[in-house]
């Protein structure tokens, strides 16, 4: 264990980890997400629980709050998801694309009209049109088609997905589902007369200003600290893998992480692939061929998003869950430097069964000490976003 452990630990002791003033902007920001973690928490653990340049893994890393933390604080990352929506936005975040070419890539034929549709928006058409126009209204269903179908004739992929994820940013804002982002999880379409027309065009072009503005904002921040902030090496310091956590775990060489950073899915909580219903009807668009989605891999993800709010009605959803965190647990010990640490962001609903005491016992099982504990208050803005989640817990874990 390095020797300034207790050290870490005792600073750990002097955050106040409720962050009540705080909440997450920028590159943050970018595309919203459920049940994500304020990027305080990673911002305040990173510095003290990994050294410089040190690898940090988050296995649940959803859109990467602590990746964009790692390569802020000037440490590697390695992120690991199974929703493709998360990872796409992820690899957004940490791209940090050049902002003339992102324009003049998407300037071509027009993307970035102030009127009009383009022809291409016309004369393609999408292959879930019909329940798409159970959404949008037919005008603004014409130019997001027309955003995608430029989109799609950028050659590189890397930047190409930078602008899908913008694009899958304003989906749910240009909808007519106006409430709510859990009534579009729960497939509540809007009714006919509450269709309204929204100009898909507008919200692009400044989403995207948006995501350019906030991206170069970090590489500011970075060169501040004087932290390397050339794109290149931020890009190379950064690694996003889709799949499944415990399964990729094991394919990570053993002894190799500093910190592992990671906020579990708080069982019966949060469905995070449903939330995202609107971006897997329009990536399936039969002409993409960096993503393609489908009914079908949006069933499948969604049937194996274990301790998901939809998972809980299962029988044996809650020993389902905590077995899957005990290989988490397992894998993390087997992954993390022996004088590194795990640190975990948990919660739980009052209306769901207490996991907190079997999360303990499984981090004792696979080999691990606590080392610090800490709650904290979420925001009632946040808490409807989460099954009545009051607050939760920071843990941050040793070897014994």
């Amino acid at each position: 264990m390095r020797s300034d452990s207790s050290n870490s630990i005792e600073l750990l002791g002097g955050v106040d980890w409720s962050f009540r003033d705080l909440n997450n902007e920028g590159v943050q920001s970018v595309h919203w997400y459920p049940a994500t973690f304020i990027s305080a928490i990673p911002g305040s653990l990173i510095p003290i629980l990994a050294p410089a340049n040190g690898l940090i893994l988050d296995p649940f890393c959803g859109t990467s709050t602590t990746g964009v933390e790692a390569v802020r604080a000037g440490r590697r990352f390695v992120g690991i998801d199974t929703n493709p929506i998360a990872t796409l936005i992820a690899h957004a975040r940490l791209y940090f694309p050049d902002p003339n070419r992102l324009r003049s890539l998407l300037q071509e034929d027009g993307v970035l009209w102030t009127k009009g549709t383009p022809k291409k928006a016309r004369a393609l058409d999408h292959p879930n049109r019909e329940e798409l126009l159970r959404w949008y209204h037919v005008e603004t269903y014409k130019e997001l088609q027309g955003i995608l179908a430029q989109i799609s004739t950028i050659h590189s992929k890397p930047i190409r997905m930078c602008a899908l994820a913008i694009f899958s940013s304003i989906l749910k804002n240009v909808c007519s589902q106006h409430r709510h982002w859990g009534w579009v999880c729960d497939n509540v379409r809007p009714k006919l007369n509450e269709i309204s027309y929204k100009p898909a065009h507008v919200a692009f072009n400044k989403a995207l200003e948006d995501y350019l503005t906030s991206s170069d904002l970090v590489l500011k921040e970075m060169a501040r600290s004087m932290i390397p902030n050339k794109r290149s090496q931020i890009r190379n310091a950064s690694n996003l893998i889709e799949g499944d956590c415990v399964r990729e775990m094991k394919k990570l060489e053993g002894g190799k992480i500093d910190l592992i950073l990671t906020s579990p899915p708080y069982y019966g909580v949060a469905d995070y692939v449903k939330a995202q219903r609107l971006s897997f009807l329009w990536l399936d668009d039969g002409r993409n061929n960096s993503l393609k989605y489908s009914f079908s891999d949006f069933e499948e993800l969604r049937k194996r998003e274990t301790g998901s709010r939809s998972f809980r009605h299962r029988r044996d959803s809650f020993e389902t869950y905590m077995h899957y965190m005990q290989s988490f647990f397992n894998e993390a010990h087997r992954c993390v430097k022996e004088d590194g640490f795990l640190a975990l962001v948990v919660g739980e609903s009052k209306a769901r069964e207490s996991t907190m005491s079997s999360l303990l016992v499984c981090a004792d099982h696979a080999g691990f000490d606590l080392r610090f504990s800490s709650n904290r208050d979420i925001k009632v803005t946040r808490r409807r976003l989460m099954a009545k989640v009051k607050n939760e817990h920071v843990l941050v874990f040793s070897r014994k």
